[in-house]
């Protein structure tokens, strides 16, 4: 394969011209004849990657993980056979044996053999696949100019992208080789080492790693790490999915600081003197796997297989999936962040000492010479470093996420979703979606699209498909008054949503794309319905509501909600405070006029006292009563904020599900799936009696991610046995009342 990939690459050079620009060349013959192979060959980037596999068997980590193992193999042993002291040794040298080989099988198990060759033909081979069945990739060229000249900074450039589908792996690569920089080494799940796809993956440079690290399993581990380490010594850069696997919900998932662990490491330790960190948000108008509405309902996933990914290759070539969108945020010294965030980690105060690396990047900093002062970082204490480093993490995902571009698709099935579940008609789609553009644009996010509303109303409602949004136009008739017998024909199409399972699933899952543009929006007004005593669209005839929300209560109630859906969404990046943020968006209703105050806020009046140090004339404190708030009552503002509300409505439903089913295991025990089961069962049935809002707040996912703040509240315990979990509630919720009172608790923020 390697020579026949060289023969043919060298074939192409030797008809092909050079080109830095990001499209077809057409000098020369063959150029002009074959334009996708001549483009692809004339790139010039770099992808030599000098092989570190003796250098991992080699370092000081792997060998006393080797060392370590054989010890306690010998002592398990020993300590019943009672060998002699030459025995002793020859046993000890074999258990080393043994376990070096493992290492070294382990190793070429895991690691790429990537080839610049078969780089090159995979190239040209998806220009022709990837123009067959997608529009367009569209990348931001300020920021690929941004990349290119930090990657010739010699300093490995560790890209995290948000993990959609499969084609994620190949798509980041690609668009990098095309741009002449550098692609990096891929972590990819061994769940993908199938025949063939396996070793075509593993030659353009994915290196495979098991999806769940047995603690216990110090070789592995040890290899892993020293080969990420050596990689990023040799100036290789890495590419690694912080979410672990593919997003079911299509919104961010809680990242898994596994591997950013090894890269952090690696810097606070010195082995390596810095990596730039760089977030990448995907955008897709139709996910290419395939929905994941079967997982969603509780089913098991389908494992990988050649018959599968072959079926499934032939069958995305005769689809058409759109256009994607892929946005590489600014990178950022991790270095620079780590010393920045190290002036507080001892105390984990809720504020960075310095300016946050990750939210304020010095573009300087990637272009100037190296400074070598001070090149170490003071150890950060263990317990914090785990803090730190899942605070990282989380910073990674809350900014590839929302500085993903937002699609048509997205933006139409949220809009469906929040505004127009019965549907709507194709002007006030319109309508709607110029708002959200123009909303969006104020709040600094970006659109995948362009061109008018309706023209876009209509493509979106074509990629989602018939089974997802249908389309009935009415013809009406409007006799006129001025000319006697004259007719105009009125056309009217009406647009309507499905939103019955299963297809509902897989519109949220376009529409969370877009939850986190009024996510803290949503956040203040759920809040506020809990503390109000009616419903707002009940209230007519009067301007302001006569009933008082005070600051604080708000907040505290925003904060409680916050807190119930924590394994939902990342509200903010780590290094603000989230409370600033919920003050903020407060204080924006007030200016967008959505509440006003109740009244003047006036100074509290103090008794006149002689005080010579006091230069205050005034005979005021500068404190101020805790500020009031009315709701506006217009039918603009009722409805902005029924929208807002509805946004966490199915999120908040499916935590009143998984709350209610609590019941079922006062004094009992029952196991995981069992359990689980048993919720799905009891949120349809529900469904059927229509004493649910939303009928995708049956999403497993949301619904297990319930369970698990019900696990770190310790409402319930989970313990192992023979391999499986088991569920029960605690001792202090182990009885009717309450589950009843937590099911109060967040019945509260129900619609």
């Amino acid at each position: 394969m390697g020579l026949l990939s060289t023969i043919f690459a060298y074939f192409l050079s030797f008809f092909t011209r050079g080109s830095d620009e990001f499209f077809p060349t057409r000098d020369g013959f063959f150029a002009r004849v074959f334009t996708y192979a001549s483009f692809v060959q004339s790139r010039t980037t770099d992808a030599s990657y000098a092989d570190v596999s003796k250098k991992v068997i080699k370092s000081q980590r792997v060998q006393d993980a080797i060392r370590r193992a054989a010890s306690d193999d010998f002592n398990k042993f020993n300590g019943t056979q009672g060998y002699s002291a030459d025995k002793s040794r020859q046993t000890l040298q074999q258990a080393k044996e043994k376990h070096k080989s493992r290492a070294i099988h382990v190793l070429q198990e895991m690691r790429s053999c990537i080839s610049s060759s078969l780089l090159r033909i995979a190239g040209w081979i998806l220009y022709k696949l990837l123009s067959r069945v997608l529009s367009t990739i569209q990348v931001h060229k300020g920021q690929m100019e941004i990349l290119r000249k930090a990657s010739q900074r010699n300093v490995p450039m560790i890209y995290l992208p948000m993990h959609r589908s499969h084609l994620d792996y190949i798509l980041i690569s690609f668009i990098l080789y095309m741009y002449n920089i550098k692609p990096p080494l891929v972590a990819a799940g061994d769940n993908l080492l199938i025949p063939f796809f396996g070793n075509l993956m593993r030659g353009l440079g994915a290196f495979f790693i098991k999806r769940k690290l047995d603690p216990k399993d110090t070789i592995y581990r040890a290899v892993l790490q020293a080969y990420m380490i050596e990689n990023l010594k040799e100036g290789h850069s890495l590419e690694f999915f912080v979410e672990g696997g593919r997003s079911r919900s299509g919104k961010a998932c809680m990242p898994k600081a596994g591997l950013l662990s090894i890269v952090v490491d690696s810097v606070l330790e010195g082995a390596i003197e810095d990596v730039y960190i760089v977030p990448v948000g995907i955008s897709y108008e139709k996910i290419m796997d395939g929905s994941f509405v079967g997982e969603q309902l509780g089913r098991s996933k389908v494992a990988e297989s050649f018959s599968l990914a072959a079926k499934a290759i032939w069958s995305k070539l005769h689809s058409t999936f759109g256009n994607v969108r892929v946005d590489f945020c600014q990178p950022f010294s991790l270095k620079e962040y780590m010393r920045a965030t190290n002036m507080y980690s001892s105390n984990l105060k809720s504020e960075y000492s310095l300016p946050c690396a990750a939210c304020t990047p010095d573009i300087s900093s990637l272009m100037v010479s190296n400074d070598t002062s001070g090149n170490t970082i003071d150890m950060i204490i263990y317990d914090d470093k785990r803090q730190v480093i899942s605070d990282f993490a989380k910073h990674v995902v809350f900014d590839a996420f929302n500085n993903s571009a937002l699609m048509s698709s997205q933006i139409l099935s949220f809009l469906f979703l929040t505004k127009y579940r019965k549907g709507a008609t194709l002007h006030q789609l319109t309508q709607s979606l110029t708002w959200i553009r123009d909303e969006l644009k104020n709040r600094r996010r970006d659109v995948g699209f362009s061109g008018e509303s309706a023209d876009v109303v209509k493509y979106a409602c074509n990629i989602l498909g018939k089974e997802l949004v249908s389309s009935v136009t009415f013809h009406t008739q409007s006799w006129s008054s001025q000319r006697e017998g004259e007719n105009n024909n009125m056309r009217i199409v009406y647009l309507q949503p499905t939103i019955k399972l299963p297809h509902v699933l897989e519109l949220q899952y376009y529409s969370n794309a877009c939850t986190s543009v009024f996510l803290l929006d949503s956040v203040v007004v759920n809040a506020m319905f809990a503390l109000l005593e009616t419903e707002l669209d009940v209230l007519t005839g009067s301007e302001y509501s006569n009933q008082i929300v005070t600051k604080e209560p708000l907040l505290s109630k925003a904060l409680e909600l916050c807190d119930i859906l924590q394994r939902e969404f990342i509200f903010t990046p780590p290094c603000t405070t989230l409370s600033d943020a919920i003050c903020a968006t407060i204080e924006s209703f007030i200016t967008d006029g959505l509440i006003v105050e109740a009244e003047e806020r006036k100074p509290i009046r103090r008794n006149r006292q002689y005080d010579f140090d006091d230069d205050d004339d005034d005979g005021y404190f500068n404190n101020y009563r805790d500020d009031e708030y009315k709701v506006v009552l217009t039918t603009d503002v009722i409805e902005t904020l029924q929208f807002y509300r509805s946004i966490l409505g199915s999120f908040v439903e499916s935590y009143w599900i998984a709350a209610c089913s609590l019941i079922n295991l006062v004094n009992k025990q029952k196991e995981e799936s069992v359990f689980f089961k048993e919720i799905l069962d009891i949120a349809k049935e529900r469904s059927n009696q229509g004493l649910l809002c939303y009928e995708e707040s049956i999403a497993a996912d949301s619904l297990r991610n319930a369970m698990k703040l019900f696990e770190s509240k310790d409402v319930i315990e989970v313990q192992r046995v023979n391999s499986v979990n088991t569920f029960h509630l605690s001792k202090k919720f182990d009885n009717r009342d309450a589950v009843s009172e937590l099911v109060l608790s967040i019945e509260q923020f129900k619609k």
